[in-house]
């Protein structure tokens, strides 16, 4: 898989939303974190081309 060049706008974008993040949001990543679910892995908002996804 090629990497894409992401648009230094939506980095800093995508970095404000992780450091922003709402209570709902904060409950959801602390769980994700303390349970590891069968070796799965999970990002946060994460710059993909021209978007941002959750």
């Amino acid at each position: 898989m090629t990497r894409h060049s992401v648009l230094s706008g939506n980095r800093r974008r995508a970095k404000a939303l992780r450091t922003s993040q709402t209570e709902a949001e904060q409950a959801l990543w602390k769980e994700l974190r303390a349970h590891r679910f069968s070796g799965l892995g999970f990002r946060r908002q994460v710059p993909i081309g021209p978007y941002i996804a959750d």
